[in-house]
């Protein structure tokens, strides 16, 4: 730990050479200096990036740095410019004018390359037929995404709405291309897709309501954010529903933080934490007399995801992604007519780790090579296993009438894709498989409920009982009220469920897809496109 000092005086040396030395690069001789930064749609730079010079009389290319920037000199003149890098579009600029006058830095803006396939029309009034952009197809990214919540759930509840989505065809999350997914933190998403060419081979479904989440990758410098709030119950006033209540809190957290991790690799982090430690109020009324007390019932929900970007030299590309996301109740069902004892504590915790490797086979063939596993574990406990007790319009007490509920759910997807851009083609194959496994244990109503009509009905029980009256002595114990209406004693219902209470399933599926999205050029500025 002493020596991270001097560490950081070489790195903040070396990054001040490299910035001088960018300074200082003069023309060459008979040239002159263009220099500028190449960056991805995020603003972030992106190192390694091909720039090339074309004329009939020079060509002259250069790479970008580990910071995105470049120098590159030529003689005045006019060029076709030429910018490219792995897993990027490339640029083609026409008619780039280099004159000695040139001063302005030069910043070219990548698209990622899976916005390649769109095919862009000459006219104003052209009408593009690539099946990614049909009428409903959307798209959000950079400011776009900051109209959306914060809060992951409502955040879903707000993209299923504008993806119009029906219960009979419930929407579908992808996560970095993988099924099955949970919407990760806003701060890592860098794109997200409803509705993409929803008749493609590629789903095995149809694609109406289809959410494609794409998150960022981690920059080449450090980059960090953070923000919260905390309230106290000491700031509140007190509950005219309840006595002395119990000392609560609400804090929430949410942070970011990514960066390089040497030339070739980057990470970023994500952290989201609400703690709710707030109270049940209960206000019923039992035998004993009015019950009107505050219960604590923390919420605790929290979600740490983590990913982690490799280039294996300049054709092959790592990502791994890991998230964890736990949710926890305690005292839950607690307020109102329910006692405390007919409460219960749950716990759900879901893993999931993505693993893709991307291979380039040159600048028109790409293979995706992608592996997921998805582990989600739901324990559901109540807090006493007595028989539940439901007083209508009085209280609820015993033990929970859902008992024990036990879940235990893997997920495991297998995915290989290739896709080729060749001519007016383009065409994408591959395959999926999937398991998915789900041990279930549930014992709800096993400990059985008793409803009474009233709380009168239920005190001429327990007189009963006390006094050792059978069931019909206690039955044909009656009293008229105030009201002229009379009540006897007795449950009116007893419910008890019975049988085997776990259960275990294993699924599989696998599916194999191909398709080739081509164009004719039937007349100027129209292009038609078929897909089988």
């Amino acid at each position: 730990m002493r020596s991270l000092p001097r560490i950081l005086r070489a790195c903040l040396f070396v990054c001040l050479s490299v910035s001088a030395l960018h300074a200082q690069s003069p023309a060459t001789a008979g040239g002159v200096a263009i220099n500028g930064a190449v960056l991805d749609p995020s603003g972030a730079a992106i190192p390694g990036a091909t720039l090339h010079l074309h004329s009939t009389n020079l060509d002259r290319e250069t790479n970008t740095d580990e910071t995105g920037h470049f120098v590159l000199s030529a003689p005045a003149a006019t060029y076709q410019l030429i910018v490219s890098a792995q897993g990027f579009s490339t640029v083609l600029r026409q008619g780039f004018v280099v004159n000695a006058t040139r001063n302005a830095p030069l910043n070219v803006t990548l698209k990622i390359a899976t916005d390649a396939e769109q095919v862009e029309v000459n006219g104003d009034n052209s009408l593009s037929t690539e099946g990614s952009a049909n009428k409903s197809a959307l798209a959000f990214t950079g400011e776009q995404l900051d109209t959306f919540s914060d809060d992951p759930t409502i955040m879903q509840q707000e993209l299923e709405a504008v993806g119009g989505t029906d219960p009979s065809n419930p929407p579908q999350i992808f996560v970095d291309g993988f099924s099955n997914g949970t919407l990760p933190p806003k701060e890592s998403i860098r794109e997200i897709r409803i509705n993409q060419n929803p008749l493609s081979a590629q789903y095995d479904q149809f694609g109406g309501g289809r959410i494609e989440i794409f998150t960022k990758p981690g920059s080449t410098t450090l980059h960090g954010h953070a923000a919260g709030n905390f309230g106290d119950s000491a700031l509140n006033s007190n509950n005219p529903f309840a006595g002395a209540e119990p000392a609560y809190h609400n804090s929430y957290i949410d942070a970011d933080f990514n960066g390089p991790l040497g030339k070739k690799t980057s990470f970023y982090f994500t952290v989201i934490r609400n703690d709710m430690a707030s109270n049940a109020v209960v206000d019923a009324t039992t035998l004993a007399g009015p019950i009107k007390e505050a219960i604590s019932a923390p919420v605790l929900t929290q979600t740490y995801t983590a990913r982690i970007e490799h280039q294996f030299g300049t054709h092959d590309t790592f990502i791994g992604r890991y998230a964890f996301v736990d949710n926890s109740i305690t005292n839950g069902g607690v307020g109102q007519f329910v006692l405390p004892s007919a409460g219960y504590n749950s716990d759900t915790h879901t893993q999931t780790l993505q693993l893709t490797d991307t291979h380039l086979f040159g600048p028109k063939i790409v293979s995706d090579s992608a592996f997921q596993y998805i582990r989600t574990r739901s324990r559901q406990d109540s807090l006493s296993t007595a028989p539940a007790l439901v007083v209508q319009g009085a209280f609820s007490s015993g033990g929970s009438p859902s008992q024990a509920l036990h879940d235990d759910l893997d997920r495991l997807e297998f995915r290989e894709e290739l896709s080729i851009a060749h001519g007016t083609h383009f065409i994408r194959t591959g395959g999926r498989y999937r398991i998915t496994r789900d041990a279930n244990l549930a014992t709800a109503g096993y400990n059985g409920q008793f409803t009474f009509s009233s709380l009168t009905a239920y005190q001429i029980t327990e007189q009963g009982l006390a006094a050792g009256q059978t069931d019909a002595q206690i039955r044909a114990t009656c009293v008229t009220g105030t009201d002229g209406t009379q009540t006897c004693g007795g449950a009116t219902q007893l419910s008890l469920s019975a049988g085997v209470p776990s259960a275990s399933l294993l699924t599989t599926d696998i599916g194999v897809y191909g398709e080739d999205e081509w164009k004719l050029h039937a007349q100027p500025h129209t292009h038609l496109r078929s897909a089988s």
